[in-house]
C-alpha cells in the first residue's frame, strides 16, 4: 500500500487573514473574561466594574503585541513557530491562577494554538513528526479550557 501526500500550499494573504481572524476571537473571548469576570458573581464590588474598560483595554494591547509582533515572526520558520507555540501555551497554563478573569489566558492560548496548528501544517508538508507543535496545541487548548472552567466556577460554586 502506498500513501501520497498531497501539500495544501497557504499563501501569506490566507495565513495574516487567519491570524486576524483568530486575534479578533480572542480579543472578543478575552472582552467576555473580563466582564463576566466582573459582573458575574453574586456581588460584584464597585471597583471591579470600574476595572473592566481598562482590563479589556489591557487584552487588546496584549493581543496586538502577540498577534501583530510575535506571530507573523515565529510563523517564518517552523521550528521557531512550534517552540514558541509551546512556550505561549506554557505561558498561559502557568498564568491561569494568576490572570484567569483577565481574558489575558485566552489571548495567549489562542496565539499558541494558531502557532501550534502552523507548525502542524509545514510538517505534515515536509513529512516530518510534529510532536512539539501537538504539544503546542494540546497545552494550549488545555489553557483555554482550564481558564475558563476556573471562571466559570469562580463565579458560581466557589463563591
Amino acid at each position: 500500500m502506498s500513501t501520497t501526500n498531497i501539500g495544501v500550499t497557504t499563501s501569506p494573504r490566507t495565513t495574516a487573514a487567519r491570524g486576524v481572524a483568530a486575534a479578533v476571537v480572542a480579543v472578543l473571548g478575552a472582552a467576555v473574561t473580563a466582564i463576566y469576570g466582573s459582573y458575574g458573581g453574586p456581588s460584584p464590588s464597585p471597583s471591579q466594574e470600574q476595572a473592566v474598560p481598562y482590563v479589556v483595554g489591557a487584552d487588546i494591547v496584549v493581543a496586538l503585541l502577540v498577534f501583530g509582533l510575535l506571530l507573523p515572526w515565529a510563523r517564518r520558520s517552523d521550528n521557531r513557530a512550534s517552540g514558541w507555540g509551546l512556550g505561549l501555551s506554557v505561558l498561559g497554563l502557568v498564568a491561569i491562577p494568576i490572570a484567569f478573569w483577565s481574558g489575558v489566558v485566552i489571548v495567549i492560548a489562542v496565539a499558541a494554538i494558531l502557532l501550534g496548528v502552523h507548525a502542524r501544517r509545514a510538517a505534515a508538508q515536509a513529512a516530518r513528526p510534529a510532536k512539539l507543535a501537538t504539544t503546542a496545541v494540546a497545552v494550549g487548548a488545555a489553557a483555554l479550557v482550564l481558564s475558563t472552567a476556573l471562571l466559570i466556577l469562580g463565579n458560581t460554586v466557589l463563591v
